[in-house]
């Protein structure tokens, strides 16, 4: 069992790291953004493709040909636009998580050119280029998705609670009140 210090001190390294990490995110805030604005879109656009399709089903069971027409364009058009907003919200990622990880790469190597020969010596050099490389790209990623993907999935939750909400109010209160259940379980 940890003492009261010591998750004094863990708390004090988490809001370290968040600071840190937020200071990388700062840099693109127009960037995290869109990104967010995308990833909501996207999400808007599958949870519209998948009432479409629901739409073109009941169409097709109930032999309702002036609805399959349009329930089938409701369905291609959002999917297409979700396929475009993906695509470039993958270029958005990628573009800042070059950026960031060169921004921390700089950094480090600042570190390695400026700091005494003696302290970087206890380090084999494949551990520092480990570093450098996987780390560095581990961290980038860590920048460029966690804060938006926050976001996107509150969003995806409360989009996908919302379309239940609507076409089903019993079968959304037993999933929510089974929620707990399946968490523990899982």
């Amino acid at each position: 069992m940890k003492k009261p210090g010591e998750y004094a001190n863990l708390l004090r390294s988490i809001t370290k790291e968040w600071k840190w990490l937020l200071h990388y995110i700062s840099h693109y805030r127009l960037h995290m953004v869109l990104y967010i604005v995308l990833g909501v879109v996207s999400i808007a656009m599958g949870l519209g493709s998948s009432v479409a399709a629901k739409h073109l089903i009941d169409a097709v069971v109930s032999h309702s040909s002036d609805t399959i027409f349009s329930a089938t364009a409701f369905a291609i058009a959002f999917a297409l636009l979700q396929v475009v907003t993906s695509s470039v919200i993958t270029r958005i990622a990628s573009v800042v998580g070059t950026k960031v990880s060169n921004e921390i790469r700089e950094s480090i190597y600042e570190h390695i050119v400026f700091s005494r020969w003696e302290d970087i010596s206890k380090y084999h050099s494949g551990e520092l280029l480990n570093r450098i490389e996987g780390d560095v790209t581990a961290l980038a990623g860590s920048v460029v998705s966690f804060i938006p993907g926050v976001f996107t999935k509150l969003a995806q939750f409360a989009g996908c609670l919302i379309v239940v909400l609507y076409y089903d109010p019993v079968m959304a209160a037993l999933a929510f009140l089974s929620s707990p259940f399946l968490l523990l379980t899982s």
